[in-house]
């Protein structure tokens, strides 16, 4: 650099043309001049056609069936009214906690959209731009002359209503969006080595964390394997690796070694605010996972499932998912046969390697680290975004590549129209779990229990949350606050987490729960206005926990209101707000 630090001369890409053609970096690596996201007018067609069939799903219903997504929206909800003065309820039971943790995007997004719309249309503007952004992101990953973006956007539809989805882990989901997009910009920037594009990328990276720690730990990791990779091929351009340390202290080793000063502090510049946040993120609160032993199959059944696709697991969901790695295994079979000339080892294919590293990591990794569940079901994700852009960083042959978009666009007809099938009934079911919200006051608390368990993920265990919103009231169900991930806290002496589980969260959360609903007004200031029961309480009778939670609502509570078709849903009010009645 003979110019000076920040002025570049030559890149990478230069020194490496004194190397014979055949071991130079395989040009699929790096994206250079962009090819754009489709090659022809009719791909722009099927995008655009799959991409509005996959919305239909968001827009056809009333209630998108998540687990935590209703939490969601009553958070945002909070922070948009705890200082107004005709809702006390909420800055009496809540306070704000702003701080630098991750998990901020989605309530940064969701409360200038309901600010202008209905809660539950935010809600669907929000999954909207995910539904969209996520194929888009994965095309824009792999974007380049080789790569094929109309191919990577179908293989990333493919991701959109899965198990994290369901879940309404949204902030992770993001978090898959943003990860894409720092790959496909480090891919177009690596060779160039200019101070501004890495501050980006760093912006980018600092997008991801706030949108979930685990997406960004991802980025930096894929980041940092590839880097390894590049240092590892511009090091060692020879194949002939008996004599390695000799080619290292070698004066052209080391002229080398000179030469990767720059690139890697300009890689430092880019993870390194991301990186002081995560592990301070980490040190508060705690990394409580322990690695597993190499050999365990039930992480082998959940990668081969595709648990990702897998959701609320009837019998086509686990069809598909074999019809989905079948179809993968062909595929990669294929590429092994037809392929080979282009890239085929770890050492000339660097998302290979990338992935290589995963599948390894997979198999150790806790599935419970910082406070944060089903890690296995996030990572495998991961797994599958390296392996789309492993597979789509090529030019496939005309006829091979029309058969993948045909298989890629049935599959995902196929998940869609069954997702709105499955999705009209639990419609059906949550239109009657929140058919008593016209019988709640507004600026009231209500604590939603289930007398039944069901299989994560469950649309029913915080729906209470859309209740709340609309009412703006307190949603006593609502996790998020007492873990800390949000910028909500519960105050400490109304938490029901601590008062009636003393922290031990499965106690309220499980189907019949272990509560006393009646102890919380007696140890606090606070009181549970509004219980609402979910479930078949007839057929659950008999139970200890059941029959003792019917105890104390007939100690302290009326019926006002059972569901009028299927009997599921049971509104309890407290006795002291006979009073305030207005019907």
């Amino acid at each position: 650099w003979r110019s000076g630090f920040w002025k570049r001369e030559h890149t990478w890409q230069s020194a490496l043309s004194r190397i014979p053609f055949d071991m130079k970096t395989p040009t699929i690596f790096a994206a250079g001049r962009s090819a754009g996201l489709v090659r022809w007018p009719s791909d722009r067609v099927i995008l655009a056609g799959l991409l509005a069939i996959c919305l239909l799903p968001i827009w056809m219903f009333d209630f998108v069936p998540t687990q935590d997504g209703p939490s969601h929206l009553h958070i945002a909800n909070v922070l948009l009214n705890i200082d107004n003065p005709e809702f006390p309820v909420l800055s009496k039971y809540y306070r704000l906690d702003w701080n630098f943790d991750p998990n901020l995007f989605v309530y940064l997004s969701l409360q200038p959209l309901m600010m202008v719309l209905p809660p539950l249309i935010a809600e669907k503007v929000l999954l909207t731009a995910f539904v969209v952004a996520l194929p888009l992101a994965a095309g824009y990953a792999v974007r380049s002359p080789r790569g094929d973006g109309l191919i990577a956007a179908l293989l990333g539809m493919q991701l959109i209503y899965g198990f994290t989805f369901h879940m309404g882990f949204y902030n992770f989901s993001f978090g898959i969006v943003f990860c894409l997009l720092g790959i496909g910009y480090w891919r177009r920037i690596v060779d160039q080595l200019r101070l501004r594009q890495f501050i980006v990328l760093a912006s980018l990276i600092l997008i991801t964390y706030f949108c979930h720690i685990f997406a960004a730990l991802n980025l930096i990791f894929i980041i940092g394997l590839a880097f390894l990779w590049r240092t590892w091929r511009y090091l060692w351009p020879s194949a002939n690796y008996h004599d390695a340390w000799g080619q290292l202290l070698s004066p052209d080793g080391v002229h080398r070694w000179t030469q990767l000063v720059r690139p890697a502090a300009m890689h430092l510049i880019a993870v390194l605010p991301a990186t002081v946040l995560i592990l301070f993120f980490v040190l508060k609160n705690g990394g409580d996972g322990e690695l597993q032993n190499w050999i365990n199959f039930e992480r082998l059944i959940l990668l081969l499932g595709v648990g990702h696709l897998r959701s609320f697991s009837p019998a086509w969901e686990i069809a598909l998912s074999s019809l989905w790695i079948f179809g993968l295994a062909t595929l990669i079979r294929y590429i092994q046969l037809h392929y080979d000339k282009v890239a085929s080892t770890a050492a000339r294919e660097p998302f290979l390697f990338v992935l290589l590293a995963y599948l390894g990591t997979f198999m150790v990794i806790p599935n419970t680290a910082a406070s944060a569940n089903f890690m296995l079901q996030r990572f495998v994700i991961y797994i599958f975004v390296a392996l789309l852009i492993w597979l789509s960083t090529r030019q496939f042959e005309p006829v091979l590549r029309k058969r993948m978009i045909a298989a890629l666009g049935a599959l995902t007809l196929v998940t869609i129209g069954l997702r709105l099938v499955q999705y009209a009934d639990l419609n059906d079911k949550l239109g009657e779990y929140v058919a008593g919200i016209e019988a709640i006051e507004p600026n009231r608390t209500i604590l939603a229990l289930s007398v039944k368990g069901e299989r994560f993920p469950t649309p029913f265990l915080h729906a209470a949350g859309y209740i709340a919103t609309l009412r703006n009231g307190v949603d006593l169900k609502t996790i998020q606050p007492h873990k800390g991930f949000v910028p909500v806290r519960y105050r400490r002496a109304l938490d029901p987490y601590w008062v009636m589980t003393d922290g031990v969260f499965v106690k309220l959360e499980a189907g019949p729960p272990n509560v006393d609903i009646i102890d919380y007004g007696e140890k606090t200031d606070g009181q549970i206005d509004y219980v609402l029961l979910w479930g078949p309480l007839p057929t659950k009778r008999g139970h200890p926990l059941v029959e003792a939670l019917i105890r104390q609502l007939d100690e302290s509570y009326e019926l006002i209101m059972t569901s009028p078709k299927t009997g599921l849903m049971r509104l309890y009010r407290h006795t002291s707000l006979r009073k305030t009645d207005k019907g």
